[in-house]
């Protein structure tokens, strides 16, 4: 087939996302100079200094254009979006450069009840449609069901069919969402569990409504998001449903290479340990947090990847800041650098202690 949807690689890029996410330890510490900042925009993604260069936002501070700078050696990339809004200011449309669009239709009693994408294909030759039709059962369940029409110009149209089962389940005391989507064969192909979210969707918002992670951005969250990578930043492969941290995922290809994800968390809902296993690759960061004081902590990994071939080892280190709520800020990049497995070993039981005394199991 010309191509996929993969949901594993946004789950790769999720993964990259919280790995932002880090603290002290105990290698070669030089001076605590910043690399790099990463700050809060009106919408709620993380923006790195110096790779957005330009933003604007509507009245609804839904953002509207902006410009990705991704290397000194390339040219900036442009980034158009527009909105259409219905009576009860619900986003009914979503463009993107005049070539990608999402259509959201809504029950009388102020539900979701469709959305139809349009998205230029990767080859960027023509467009395939996406179509979710939602189906409340009870307070507990909702089913949707996913069309996918690959568009292969002359040589006509393939359209997959899935189905995807959301169900409100509680967890040892906490209230969790488990996601199951199963093809036309009745065959399991992802599976999610996430914390049920306790914010109220706010339709108005791009960011509240869509699960993507426009290109260039990062989450400033753990939640179940799609990173874009590439200029076609309007795909939403999964519909935002009770948003919360994602505890695991799991995804089946009839091609070998099944994936897993696996994420631990403190009592606040930071990250302690995080594991992906996609076919022989594999990664596993550890965090720890350090208070330095009010509104102000930090936040260290150790990460460990098998490409495969061999194993590499990595160290980072952040300095965050926060609001009155505790929601993150901004983030200062102050070390980062590839470390030996000797002084990964030197500190991997301090990691493991840390995370075994604050670790909040699910």
């Amino acid at each position: 087939m010309k191509k996929t949807r993969n949901f594993i690689v946004g789950v790769i890029i999720l993964v990259g996302v919280i790995g932002l996410s880090l603290i002290l330890i105990k290698l070669r510490r030089s001076n605590d100079s910043v690399i790099e900042t990463y700050s809060l925009n009106q919408q709620g993604w993380l923006k790195p200094s110096g790779k957005i260069i330009d933003e604007k936002f509507d009245e609804k501070n839904n953002l509207t254009y902006y410009k990705y700078l991704k290397s000194d050696d390339e040219e900036a990339l442009e980034f158009y979006y527009k909105y259409q809004y219905d009576e009860q200011n619900r986003i009914k449309q979503i463009d993107l450069n005049e070539q990608d669009n999402a259509k959201i239709d809504y029950s009388d009693d102020g539900k979701i009840m469709k959305i139809e994408e349009l998205v230029m294909d990767q080859l960027g030759t023509s467009k395939d449609r996406i179509v979710f039709s939602f189906e409340y059962i009870d307070g507990s369940e909702i089913n949707v069901k996913k069309d996918i029409t690959y568009n292969f110009g002359n040589e006509g149209e393939l359209t997959k069919s899935f189905k995807i089962y959301y169900k409100s389940i509680n967890k040892d005391g906490i209230d969790c969402i488990e996601l199951i989507e199963k093809n036309s064969e009745n065959k399991v192909v992802n599976e999610a569990l996430y914390v049920k979210g306790n914010t109220e969707m706010d339709y108005s918002s791009m960011y509240s409504i869509t699960n993507i992670v426009p290109l260039g951005y990062m989450a400033n969250d753990s939640y179940l998001r799609i990173s874009a990578n590439g200029m076609n930043s309007l795909l939403i492969e999964y519909p935002v449903l009770f948003n919360g941290n994602v505890i695991c995922i799991n995804s089946f290809s009839e091609m070998g290479g099944d994936s897993s994800v696996r994420y631990n968390y403190d009592k606040l809902g930071r990250a302690l340990v995080s594991k992906l296993k996609s076919g022989k690759y594999e990664q596993e960061i550890k965090y720890k947090y350090n208070n330095l004081e009010n509104k102000k902590y930090e936040e260290s990994i150790i990460k460990k990847i098998f490409d495969g071939v061999s194993t590499k080892y990595s160290a980072e280190r952040y300095f965050v800041y926060t609001d009155e709520n505790s929601n993150v800020e901004k983030k200062e990049l102050i070390q980062k650098n590839d470390i030996s497995e000797d002084e990964y070993r030197s500190v991997v039981n301090d990691y493991e202690t840390y995370n075994s005394n604050e670790v909040f199991e699910l």
